[in-house]
């Protein structure tokens, strides 16, 4: 507005007015059973989700103090800091505001989107008008956080109680919890920094779980068998006395022998398919016998009527020291087990080059993956 001294403008009046669309209430339906709390369409349900804009009111005087009339074009910014910082929404114009007595009311977001997660974190409004920034910039109360409480919100910060967010539910019926959550994917997606995603001092209750981490499945060798096949029998004993765990294969004839040892390994864990990823066998010979070959075997059933060979090893393996190798796994990307899946079985191939020989078996290792 030329002829109009615009060199100071107070904007003194910040209002946030929270209004929510909300459906008629109706009367309160069953309760909701545990494992779903309830149908958002059903009855007892108010659906409501708050506006995307935000009512701002000022107060605009001239140099003197006294307030204008007219029409100005205002813009705003949101920045993270009083001072300099960083723009985190804007700007934002309005044309041919109408001032009365220096008094105006915007909405905005009506042309540049707020989203809740813009809300996460402190904030500052800058104004101009007619093209002149004004020096101040209007720290955000809590009112405006209310879009902190929409879907697609962040919770973001350094509270001085420790948590992040805290919610305490009162109640004392059946289905009453702090917390439900749910989604086509993710019904809570916990990330940490530390060694906990999700804490409890009391216990977890879940009907199953998915994780993307691997677990590890020892198995000692105690139940090895030896197969009818071969050249004569071999005798086992405990290596040494008992004492460390491992099993010593003591040869009695020269020739090849079959031995077997089941592995009791789960094919379902808590609601999630297993995946076998990788097989390690530890051991070591005297020299006069060596594992000659490896297999692991599946039954396709647990009435065993076929069986499938999900790992094989045809490398001879004479180490006189405690070693152990990996046995390739097909597909390399690992064998998936479900509901159906029999036993695993591995099969050493051990061949004895002198009644005198022996070779230990100190344990296997399967790596589990939980990924579909």
């Amino acid at each position: 507005m030329k002829g109009k001294k615009l060199s100071k403008y107070v904007s003194i009046a910040l209002i946030l007015l929270s209004l929510c669309v909300a459906g008629p209430v109706q009367g309160q339906g069953a309760e909701p059973t545990p494992e779903a709390p309830g149908d958002p369409a059903a009855p007892g349900y108010i659906l409501a989700q708050p506006p995307s804009t935000m009512n701002y009111q000022g107060y605009l005087t001239d140099s003197s103090g006294s307030p204008l009339n007219g029409t100005y074009t205002l813009a705003f910014r949101l920045y993270d800091a009083a001072v300099g910082g960083t723009m985190e929404w804007g700007p934002e114009a309005h044309v041919n505001v109408p001032v009365t007595n220096g008094l105006f009311q915007v909405a905005l977001g009506s042309s540049v989107t707020l989203y809740p997660d813009d809300f996460d974190e402190a904030l500052y409004l800058a104004v101009a008008v007619d093209g002149t920034w004004l020096d101040d910039r209007q720290p955000l109360r809590a009112v405006p956080y209310a879009f902190g409480l929409v879907p697609g919100a962040e919770v973001e910060g350094d509270p001085t109680a420790g948590y992040g967010l805290t919610v305490n539910n009162t109640g004392t019926g059946t289905n009453d919890g702090g917390i439900f959550a749910m989604g086509n994917r993710y019904g809570l997606y916990a990330v940490s920094n530390g060694d906990v995603g999700i804490y409890s001092p009391n216990a977890v209750h879940a009907k199953s779980y998915q994780s993307e981490d691997d677990s590890y499945w020892w198995f000692p060798p105690h139940g090895m068998v030896e197969t009818d096949s071969g050249a004569g029998d071999i005798e086992f004993d405990y290596y040494p006395n008992n004492i460390y765990g491992g099993v010593q294969i003591e040869c009695t004839a020269v020739g090849y022998r079959y031995i077997l040892l089941p592995l009791d390994v789960p094919s379902v864990l808590f609601g999630q398919d297993v995946r076998v990823e990788e097989i390690q066998i530890y051991y070591r010979t005297d020299g006069n016998a060596y594992i000659n070959g490896t297999k692991v075997y599946k039954a396709d059933d647990a009435q065993i009527v076929t069986e499938e060979t999900i790992a094989s090893d045809i490398i001879a393996r004479t180490s006189t020291s405690a070693t152990s190798y990996l046995v390739p796994i097909s597909p390399a990307e690992g064998h998936t087990l479900d509901a159906t899946s029999g036993f695993l079985l591995v099969r050493f191939d051990v061949y004895c080059s002198a009644v005198t020989g022996d070779l230990v078996i100190a344990g296997v290792r399967l790596r589990l993956g939980h990924t579909d």
